[in-house]
């Protein structure tokens, strides 16, 4: 006999299901079937600062219930309001997805109804494209990595060009001026960008260079391209410093400092590197950043090292609403902005800043489920099940190699390719033509880079003729007396074994009878429901259904 097929008694094979009386049964005819409104869901163009939300309906058109497990996207910008919920036989749910997009570009992944039903999974197409509310960037929309390299320096060339002293005019006195600027000070204040000290009081720009030994830090040093306009008078990477701080730094390489020969405010240096504080270190990425983006590689300053520094400081210290207020009042005087300030997003789309950008390729695909349950079937009937796959990534997936090894099962459909974002799936038919457990495995391969081998068990049964009789010397009755504890008590004393089932057929507890009219078993914390309970005594196997309130 075939591994996948062992010979069982036709009674277990009903009882496991739950449907302890005689007769003939006919699961089939229950009819369970789940059904969408649709197989899609279209947002078009939602901007990024309002999110939308559609809806499809659920319907089970049988009589038992269903249960879905889960409702799953595969891409943080699309979202399920509900995650799990159990459909009565003939009723309709609405499903709602949100779609809140952070960057201006077309989206598209699936959502996955995840359920107990033997015909498997439902998947829902979900597209949406975002738009940036501002006009400013309209430029940008639907680019990533050299194109949006390309649209971000053309956006913010030729800006206005003030001069460097009107430049650090309206720097010390509005732009930074904690007076002015919205940060509430009583008096002309300036903070230095490197050790945070506080200069307040002063008259002018003249007065708080001599008075208060404040400078003027170019974050991409002066030396690198030779003091030039515009690049010297650009207030996107010029900032208020300490004048001592300022000489400190120098024209070092910024990255993260080890072992620091000086310390000031948070910030450090050491092993020719400089390390501004916590709260400047988002500011100097984002200014060294824009630098980049406005006029190159000047003096060929940045390196590749470097640039992973900066970006690192980009995610992990976003704008803040100074900087905000910042790049608002740089464009009234420049007339240009900071692109990652307005979109720290932008960074997610460019692979590299100094060589090519280029799409990484994410080569991965969902299984959504591991097992399949086909249930047992009383009557000569075909069930169907859906094996759905996503490809998650930006490549394609092909599938190959599928196969099943039991008489009764047959592939209905194997998808060739997956488009990226999209879901198809691996169609199976259950035809049994004999009692008996079905146990086999669906094998296949795909070109993922996560999944390159996938196994899917299966298992169901099928029995065509009625159940025995209950034998009437066996009489015995048992009962759930608490929550972990149930009983069973004969006429007289016995031996044998008693079993629990679930009524998916798994087995939950075994107790051995040794000569006893009454036991007690208990250990488990069962939920509420419906259980089997086998009797395997000298007569032969008996079985009842039992409900735990």
């Amino acid at each position: 006999m075939p591994s996948y097929l062992c010979a069982v008694n036709t009674s277990t094979l009903r009882l496991l299901l739950g449907l302890a009386f005689a007769g003939p049964l006919c699961l089939t005819s229950m009819g369970q079937v789940l059904e969408l409104s649709g197989t899609a869901l279209t947002f078009g163009d939602v901007f990024t600062d309002a999110p939308a939300e559609l809806s499809l309906t659920l319907t089970n058109t049988g009589e038992g219930d269903i249960t879905i497990r889960d409702a799953n996207t595969y891409h943080p910008a699309f979202s399920a309001l509900d995650s799990a919920w159990t459909l009565s036989g003939g009723a309709s749910t609405t499903i709602t997805v949100r779609f809140s997009p952070r960057h201006n570009i077309p989206h598209n992944t699936e959502l996955v109804l995840v359920t107990d039903h033997y015909e498997g999974n439902l998947s829902v197409d979900l597209r949406g494209r975002g738009v940036y509310p501002e006009s400013y960037y309209l430029p940008t929309q639907d680019l990533s990595q050299e194109a949006l390299k390309t649209a971000l320096s053309n956006l913010i060339d030729d800006h206005i060009s003030l001069g460097y002293t009107p430049a650090r005019d309206e720097m010390y006195m509005v732009i930074d001026n904690q007076r002015v600027n919205g940060a509430g000070a009583a008096v002309n204040t300036l903070e230095d960008c490197y050790t945070g000290r506080i200069v307040a009081g002063y008259i002018d720009r003249t007065d708080a260079q001599n008075s208060d030994n404040v400078n003027t830090e170019h974050t991409w040093p002066q030396s690198e391209f030779g003091s030039a306009e515009p690049m010297q008078s650009d207030l996107f990477h010029l900032f208020i410093s300490d004048a001592n701080a300022n000489s400190v730094r120098g024209n070092l390489p910024f990255g993260n400092v080890t072992t620091p020969d000086w310390t000031g405010g948070g910030s450090k240096r050491g092993g020719g590197l400089f390390e501004v504080r916590d709260a400047h270190k988002g500011r100097t990425a984002r200014g060294m950043l824009y630098f980049y983006l406005r006029y190159g590689n000047e003096g060929s300053f940045l390196t590749a090292g470097q640039e992973n520094v900066l970006r690192g400081w980009h995610q992990n210290f976003p704008p803040e609403i100074v900087e905000q207020r910042r790049n608002d009042a740089i464009f009234l005087v420049q007339d240009n902005r900071n692109p990652l300030i307005d979109h720290p997003e932008f960074d997610e789309r460019i692979s590299s800043y100094l060589s090519t950008a280029a799409e990484p390729v994410v080569n991965t695909a969902v299984l959504t489920e591991s097992e399949i349950s086909f249930g047992l079937l009383s009557e000569a009937a075909t069930r169907l099940h859906r094996v759905v796959l996503v490809a998650d990534g930006n490549t394609s997936i092909s599938i190959s190699d599928a196969e099943v090894s039991h008489p009764d099962l047959t592939l209905i459909s194997v998808p060739t390719n997956i488009a990226p974002g999209e879901s198809a799936f691996i169609e199976l038919a259950y035809a049994p033509t004999n009692d008996g457990v079905l146990t086999d495995t669906l094998f296949f391969s795909t070109s993922s880079g996560n999944l390159p081998a996938a196994a899917v068990l299966i298992s169901g049964g099928a029995t065509f003729v009625g159940l025995d009789a209950p034998q009437p010397s066996q009489a015995w009755q048992a009962w759930f007396s608490g929550p972990s504890e149930w009983q069973v008590a004969w006429n007289e004393p016995v031996t044998g074994t008693l079993r629990l089932f679930l009524l998916s057929g798994q087995l939950i507890a075994t107790h051995h009878v040794e000569g006893e009219a009454r036991v007690r078993v208990s250990g488990q914390n069962l939920p509420t429901g419906h259980y089997l309970l086998e009797w395997d005594g000298p007569t032969g196997v008996q079985r009842q259904q039992l409900y735990k309130p």
